[in-house]
């Protein structure tokens, strides 16, 4: 036994001895310090599948010269194809501090990764593990938290590890998945951000570098939230580059109270309004453009304790006391009453519980909305004219083939011959389909595109969100981009698979995805429908213009209201998207319709989804240089007869009582029924439809009956879209409203793929344009 343990002591330590030479050996060492976000998940790390995942890498090497080097992390697009994505060059220093590098990819089917360092000459120096991750399904909000010290009152909402398929417990419309991220590790780019809905930062104790500061700027920009607790912070914040964004000025006055009197009201029970002990706040004024969520009394005069500034498609919300000590002492019951003030959560009534668990079959058997949405770049109409031209085709080939050359033959009795004249028809046949298929090849290299366009009123800078579909005439490699502006930060990506557990289908091609380059490089073309998707900034041809005014005591539009359409696009349809000014908080509209307000019960229910509290006004077809005076006009016409009648009525319901049309109405009544196997009710195309329910998506409750919040109705899925895209956080009241119009144009939007050098322009497709818009109240 004894010389057993000897030998094995030998054997142990050769082992160490090779494997510490193996690594004096390596040139290069790698260590990947973050893979997406930390979370409670079995790997500890979650990811999107249609959503950039940040890798960081630190970055070592040894010697007495700087090497250049490369990094690389591959995985397959929804053809199969290997994707390479890269950045590159990296240059290291030997015997230096570890260099920093991130690394963008999108998982696809994956669940792990792996990174590879590779020298200039493409050869492989190190590579990583595998880097396991868990998935998120785009349906789930992805909560960051971004706190030096975690806010462990988020977990609250937390789905528990299972981040993909729907949970049948619950007290809200979406599930959530918090997750976590060091303020120092933010990635260096925007897009690096793309999987997160909400960041949220408690009293921040040192700020990131100015690259991720600015990307934190530009996600935010772009359609991110952040929520902020400031307490003693705000030295470090009004000294940072995110100065612009935060809702409050001045050089702050850091007290202690023992109590916040309205706050308590709302979330602690009367013999708890106070704090366990004097909490900080500081006594900061409200910026002039921001918004406030929640006033509060602070020695006895009022203070904005939470406001809210827009930043482009985005928004900060912030608050003068630290989040923690906001939540501090509070049960689970008592924080899923709080933290709607800082989040836009749809709750979940009893009734709609009870009857989802009686039928309850999982949003994965929902309709998903990515295929409509994608639909314009499909070239389906193209290819069901090709189908029906091949049927043609085969029709008059068996005609001529039989029934003509028979009837030729026999009146010139030749019948003998009518072998040799059937193969003579059979070879020309095959003669012409050949031509057909090489002239059909020859002509069909072409783009088709969708896209989101978000634009503000009288403004031509754009920004899109873009799919694209790419037919070439026949198999090759190019290299792509989008014609977005210099330094835009755009980028362009090989569309995603649907994840799977179990298929994996890989071809031996391979391309090169550049990221922070925006460039795609060799990607492979056979003849057939390619996919991309990517992200674009630039201008449009023109501008839409427009003035909004509502009256506050019937929630109309009045009659000096308009809308200008200076493009060259023609809209079929859109929908203006307003706070409900009849919704009121410090006597003023209230700032979101997710927050707190002052309103009646509507249909005799005392809880029901935000999306009731934005008012829906259609709009028809608004042609190029058209003007729309007066909004909604003749649809107030006829909601005030049927408000007559049913006052009139003396066996009137309450549930039956006419309303104003709401976001809630539309989806329900009019785009999600568009996905119905029968549809009843108004209807637009499929495509318009999708990208509607799309970008409201999270104030989307599923309901199937007017008058009722308590019946499942339409369950939908986006999965493998990508985040960042709802707009329902842009509608706002307060004293500086602002509404959403959007507009669904049967055209292509203005952003176009590039190969090689020359521009690609769409020849069909469609486009969702997303404008925001002032509104004011009298």
């Amino acid at each position: 036994m004894e010389s057993l343990n000897v030998v094995m002591r030998f054997v142990l330590l050769a082992c160490l001895c090779f494997g510490a030479a193996i690594a004096r050996a390596q040139p290069v060492q790698i260590d990947v310090r973050q893979t997406g976000f930390a979370s409670s998940s079995i790997s500890g790390h979650v990811g999107r599948a249609g959503s950039w995942m940040p890798l960081l890498v630190e970055l070592t090497t040894a010697g007495s010269q700087a090497r250049q080097v490369s990094l690389r992390c591959v995985t397959a697009d929804i053809d199969g194809d290997l994707v390479a994505y890269t950045e590159t060059p990296i240059v290291l220093t030997p015997n230096a501090p570890p260099r920093r590098v991130w690394l963008y990819a999108i998982p696809g089917q994956a669940r792990s990764l792996r990174v590879d360092v590779l020298s200039m000459e493409g050869q492989t120096l190190a590579s990583s593990l595998d880097l396991d991750f868990e998935r998120v399904s785009a349906d789930y909000q992805v909560l960051v938290d971004l706190s030096a010290k975690q806010l462990s009152a988020l977990t609250v909402l937390d789905a528990g590890g299972d981040y993909f398929g729907q949970q049948p417990s619950r007290d809200y419309a979406r599930n959530r998945c918090v997750a976590r991220l060091a303020a120092g590790d933010l990635p260096d780019r925007w897009y690096g951000l793309e999987a997160a809905d909400i960041l949220v930062w408690d009293a921040p104790e040192t700020m990131p570098t100015v690259a991720q500061q600015d990307a934190l700027l530009k996600w935010i920009e772009r359609g991110g939230q952040l929520v902020l607790g400031i307490g003693p912070a705000w030295d470090l914040l009004d000294q940072s580059r995110l100065r612009p964004l935060l809702p409050y000025v001045g050089n702050g006055d850091l007290i202690e109270v023992a109590e916040l009197p309205r706050l308590a009201a709302q979330t602690r029970s009367p013999e708890d309004r106070r704090f366990d002990r004097p909490i900080p706040l500081n006594r900061l004024e409200r910026a002039p453009d921001a918004q406030v969520l929640l006033r509060d009394e602070v020695e006895g005069r009022p203070h904005d304790l939470v406001a809210m500034k827009t930043f482009g498609s985005g928004r900060v919300i912030a608050t003068t006391a630290r989040i923690r000590d906001l939540l501090t002492g509070l049960n689970e019951s008592a924080l899923r009453k709080t933290l709607p003030l800082f989040l836009d959560l749809t709750p979940l009534r009893a009734g709609y519980l009870e009857d989802e668990a009686s039928r309850f079959s999982g949003i994965e058997n929902g309709y998903r909305v990515r295929d409509p949405v994608l639909m314009p770049t499909e070239f389906r109409g193209q290819a069901s004219i090709l189908v029906l031209l091949a049927f043609v085709f085969v029709g008059v080939y068996v005609l001529a083939a039989t029934w003509a050359s028979w009837g030729w033959l026999r009146s010139r009795g030749m019948t003998q011959a009518s072998w040799v004249v059937f193969a003579g028809c059979a070879v020309v046949a095959s003669l012409l389909s050949v031509g057909a298929v090489q002239v059909i090849r020859g002509t069909s290299d072409a783009v088709q595109t969708f896209a989101l366009v978000d634009l503000e009123a009288g403004s031509s800078a754009a920004r899109a969100r873009v799919w694209v579909g790419y037919r070439s005439a026949r198999g090759r490699k190019v290299d792509l981009r989008l014609d977005a502006a210099e330094g835009s930060d755009s980028f362009l990506r090989g569309a995603v698979p649907v994840p799977t557990e179990d298929v994996s289908y890989e071809t031996p091609e391979r391309y090169a995805a550049e990221v922070t380059r925006g460039l795609i490089r060799g990607a492979p073309l056979r003849a057939t429908l390619k996919q991309f998707e990517g992200y674009w900034e630039g201008t449009i041809q023109g501008r839409i213009r427009g003035e909004l005014v509502a009256e506050r005591g019937t929630g109309k539009l009045l009659p000096e209201s308009f809308v200008v359409n200076d493009t060259d696009r023609q809209f079929e349809i859109g929908y203006l998207l307003y706070t409900d000014p009849r919704l009121t908080y410090l006597s003023q509209v209230a700032a979101r319709p997710a927050g707190p307000h002052n309103r009646n019960r509507y249909w005799g229910a005392d809880a029901y989804p935000p999306a009731v509290n934005i008012l829906a006004v259609e709009i028809g077809r608004l042609n190029p240089g058209a003007t729309l005076q007066s909004p909604g006009a003749e649809e107030y016409e006829t909601y005030d007869v049927a408000r007559r009648n049913w006052l009139t009525d003396q066996n009137r319901k309450p549930d039956l009582e006419p309303k104003l049309r709401t976001l809630w109405h539309q989806q329900n009544l009019v785009w999600a029924n568009t996905f119905r196997p029968t549809p009843f009710g108004e209807r637009i195309t499929p495509t318009a439809a999708a990208a509607l329910l799309y970008v409201t998506q999270n104030l989307y409750l599923p309901n199937r009956a007017v008058g009722s919040f308590d019946k499942i109705g339409i369950e939908l899925t986006t999965d493998l879209l990508p985040r960042g895209a709802d707009i329902t956080h842009l509608v706002r009241g307060g004293d500086q409203g602002q509404a959403v119009l959007l507009l669904y144009s049967p055209q292509p939007a203005a952003p176009q793929l590039v190969r090689g050098g020359s521009p690609l322009p769409a020849r069909r497709g469609a486009a969702l344009y997303r404008v925001r818009i002032p509104i004011r109240w009298k």
